[in-house]
């Protein structure tokens, strides 16, 4: 399985991600892919070639007194599939924490402030869930007006009270 590192760099350094966590996360990921396999060997560890791209999982050869011996390389039926979609997954992952961090340190200042947004409509009837352009924002029923209604599509100022990361399978 390989990587193309040039693309990976530029990623990196578009999305200002360091370039060494973002080949460590790929490397642990795929390790732990690897282990999870029926056909792993104990303690194959992946490295990625910071030249060729090349994501290979080594495992250390241990004589009877526990003593290294040798470095194998092992590849498995399958494996490049795997690890190809286990290299994915970290760099979309990494993608998105870098695209939230953004998102929070842009609006963290506004906290306090009174912002205009818009009532989408939301998954929970209680809620009011209001788009402030690149976020959403949600008025929870103790925020809101009593026997105030709020119709979707309308224009609404709202009191910033307090920025939040929730993970996309917590919303």
């Amino acid at each position: 399985m390989s990587v193309d590192v040039e693309a990976l760099k530029l990623l990196a350094q578009e999305k200002k991600l360091p370039l060494e966590r973002l080949i460590n996360a790929i490397e642990n990921e795929v390790a732990k892919a690897y282990a999870e396999l029926p056909v792993a060997k104990p303690h194959g560890r992946a490295v990625l070639n910071r030249q060729t791209g090349e994501l290979v999982i080594y495992v250390p050869l241990l004589g009877p007194d526990g003593d290294r011996l040798d470095t194998v390389v092992d590849n498995p039926d399958g494996f490049a599939k795997l690890a190809d979609k286990t290299a994915r997954k970290v760099i979309k992952e990494k993608m998105r924490e870098a695209k939230d961090l953004e998102v929070v340190t842009e609006f963290s200042g506004s906290v306090g402030d009174v912002i205009g947004g818009i009532v989408q409509q939301g998954r929970d009837a209680d809620v009011i869930y209001v788009s402030l352009g690149r976020v959403e924002g949600k008025v929870p029923p103790s925020e809101q007006v009593k026997g105030e209604v709020y119709n979707m599509e309308i224009e609404l100022n709202v009191l910033w009270l307090m920025l939040s990361r929730v993970k996309k399978d917590q919303r």
